[in-house]
């Protein structure tokens, strides 16, 4: 990371007439209804949440300057409205800066790679002999492309290797999206969160107990690790619920994989911090080639190009399922995630 990113993250911290801009939405934000209905279908993930660098989704924003504007932004989005931002947008706009997950860094176009930092949230409350004693899982299908059942077994596989896993209390927290005018697409994503559950249950051979936001953000967490089961990020990399459990103390069991120094931490709670730092260029090919070839379809990418989010049947669409098909073609290319390494068992 150079002296000049740095500075501009840092400087966008401490302006405080940047983030009063920021939070009157009209300023920047496209805030019509089919943005609100896709907001909303995040759940609890897509909540609105204090960040000092602007932290929100990419599919809100009227336009690359706004985006710009408000560079260094902390970028939410997951693989699917991130790769239809860069089909949006193939080159990048002066001044413009992005803070991905670095796990999205296979999303990333070679044009965009000089105007994207990578970032990570990290427990500030972890040391050595630390160890939890309850473990939440945070259960969420937002979509066909969320989670499949074999993800599944392989979030069981990674958590049970954890030495010790296999012994703690289990308790779930499901997320639902909250459109008052959409129970149909509530109560589906509610019977798959409760098929995650089942899966749990049978496989840590526990019942478990179910905990609700409101016990969650009274709680203290600091003895909890949690895991958010979002094996693809496919539909959201930065989550209000997540932040919450950060905050109360919670330790994401996955999150403790990544041991890279960052360039900066910036603390966001006593708990937690967000490391941003600069990650080796890497070649994308899957990504450049199939974006490549959907940007020169006559039919496909057309539509795409000319597409506006819409309401199908209740469902709020901010790309083409086409579009979403070749994304999650994309994300299923990308390399495997770590795997955490913990041992639950050390002595305190």
């Amino acid at each position: 990371m150079t002296q000049t990113e740095r500075h501009l993250i840092l400087e966008s911290i401490k302006s405080p007439e940047l983030m009063r801009e920021h939070r009157k939405r009209s300023n920047w934000s496209v805030n019509d209804q089919v943005t609100a209905d896709a907001l909303a279908q995040l759940g609890l993930h897509g909540k609105d949440y204090f960040s000092p660098l602007h932290a929100s989704f990419l599919f809100e924003y009227k336009s690359l300057e706004a985006v710009a504007y408000f560079s260094p932004l902390l970028v939410r989005d997951g693989v699917m409205t991130l790769l239809h931002f860069f089909f949006r947008n193939p080159q990048p706009n002066e001044g413009v800066m992005l803070l991905l997950d670095q796990r999205l860094a296979f999303c990333v176009p070679k044009a965009w790679q000089d105007n994207v930092l990578f970032s990570r949230l990290q427990s500030r409350a972890v040391q050595d002999g630390w160890k939890p004693q309850k473990l939440l899982f945070v259960l969420s299908d937002l979509g066909p492309w969320h989670c499949q059942s074999e993800e599944l077994e392989k979030i069981y596989q990674r958590v049970a290797a954890i030495d010790g896993a296999q012994k703690l209390p289990i308790h779930f927290l499901l997320n639902t999206a909250e459109t008052l005018d959409s129970w149909e697409v509530h109560n589906e994503m509610q019977a798959r969160g409760l098929q995650q559950m089942t899966f749990f249950q049978t496989r840590f051979q526990q019942f478990g107990e179910v905990v609700s936001l409101h016990q969650i953000a009274e709680a203290d967490l600091r003895n909890w690790a949690f895991v958010d089961v979002n094996p693809r990020l496919f539909y959201y990399a930065d989550s209000y619920l997540k932040n919450i459990l950060w905050s109360r103390g919670a330790v994401d069991l996955e999150g403790l994989a990544d041991d890279r120094r960052a360039d900066v931490e910036l603390p966001l709670s006593f708990f937690h911090s967000l490391r941003v730092g600069q990650l080796p260029l890497i070649q994308n090919e899957a990504t450049e080639k199939m974006l490549g070839q959907f940007r020169q379809d006559s039919v496909l990418g057309a539509q795409e190009k000319y597409y506006r989010p819409q309401r199908i049947a209740k469902d709020s669409k901010t790309c083409t399922p086409a579009f979403e098909k070749m994304a999650f073609e994309i994300s299923c290319r990308s390399t495997e995630q770590p795997k955490a390494k913990l041992n639950l068992n050390s002595p305190v």
